[in-house]
């Protein structure tokens, strides 16, 4: 298997200290003091539960688990992983909500849950993870709103969660994320109007907000999104012209869905896909 290396039977051997200078336990990683700082583990084809005992990796600064056939739960242990900075259990079977413990781990910066089972409302708790930069959990089973205290995390870049069953609108303080470069919600049940305050994220690359029920119409702030490079709206009970205010020279994607639109502004004539294309 993936894990061979661990036993080193094929030379004969037990491999009881991968940090050891002879050892080559695949997808371990260790610091200059000898102890264990990483498990990267990804696309391994690893089955089973992830174990409780992980938690007493205490200098685990990377788990990387994604892309494996793990099922069950996250266990309430990893929260003991005080040193952590990436956590990857994308791709696999998980399921159940999100353990409350995962919220103190405050020196973590890239969370990603996609593409897995997981159930219930995202914490008002996120709020403690003020080092976050990447939140991908898209392609779930998360009920509820978006919590507003996102809004406070001021170093998130990339905010997915596509593809979930989120209900509400989208929280104020989320465009005081001013360091934000994608925001992607697609395919949820999300309502209310986009608001002006739109503008005021000026690092957008991508904002996708397809498949949802947003009503009213695109605020001419999106001017002030010059580096803007995908667009994709969903407004429902909307007709006229698509405001010029989206003509940036570096748009490549601009996607309509449900919307009433008569004509398109000249300019975007440019822009290279005008219905469709991939999304972060």
């Amino acid at each position: 298997s993936a894990l061979s290396s661990w036993s080193c039977t094929s030379l004969g051997l037990v491999a009881t200290d991968p940090c050891a200078t002879s050892s080559t336990w695949a997808g371990v990683g260790c610091g200059p003091d000898g102890v264990v700082n990483a498990l990267e583990l990804g696309g391994f084809g690893i089955s089973g539960s992830l174990p409780s005992s992980l938690g007493s990796l205490i200098s685990l600064t990377s788990l990387q688990v994604g892309a494996n056939r793990l099922a069950g739960t996250v266990p309430s242990g990893l929260g003991l992983l005080s040193a952590l900075v990436t956590l990857d259990v994308g791709f696999n079977s998980l399921t159940g909500s999100l353990p409350s413990s995962i919220f103190s781990l405050v020196t973590l910066h890239d969370l990603f849950l996609h593409k897995n089972g997981f159930s219930g409302t995202l914490s008002t708790d996120i709020g403690l993870l003020t080092n976050l930069g990447i939140l991908k959990a898209k392609d779930n089973d998360f009920t509820g709103t978006i919590p507003s205290e996102v809004g406070y995390l001021s170093s998130l870049i990339s905010f997915s969660m596509a593809r979930n069953r989120l209900t509400g609108t989208l929280p104020a303080p989320i465009f005081n994320l001013t360091n934000l470069t994608a925001f992607n919600v697609m395919s949820n049940r999300l309502t209310g109007t986009l608001s002006s305050n739109l503008g005021s994220l000026t690092s957008l690359l991508y904002f996708i907000v397809t498949n949802n029920s947003f009503v009213g119409s695109i605020p001419s702030e999106v001017a002030a999104l010059s580096s803007l490079v995908y667009a994709g709206f969903s407004l429902t009970n909307v007709t006229g012209v698509v405001p010029s205010e989206l003509c940036h020279p570096g748009l490549e994607y601009l996607y309509f869905e449900d919307a009433g639109f008569t004509c398109f502004a000249s300019c975007l004539t440019s822009v290279a896909d005008l219905s469709a294309g991939s999304t972060p």
